[in-house]
């Protein structure tokens, strides 16, 4: 039972990991997004 509790948090802590990549990734996405789209507004006017 103690086993698969440390198993279970680990997973936990794994999942909880990942999940914070995956959102760094997209934040990191948005915001080159967001220059992306304003050197395009730039270049327009």
């Amino acid at each position: 039972m103690k086993l698969y509790f440390n198993n279970n948090f680990i997973n936990v802590k794994i999942n909880k990991f990942l999940a914070y990549i995956i959102l760094k990734k997209i934040y990191i996405n948005k915001k080159s997004y967001d220059k992306f789209i304003r050197i395009l507004k730039e270049i327009k006017f």
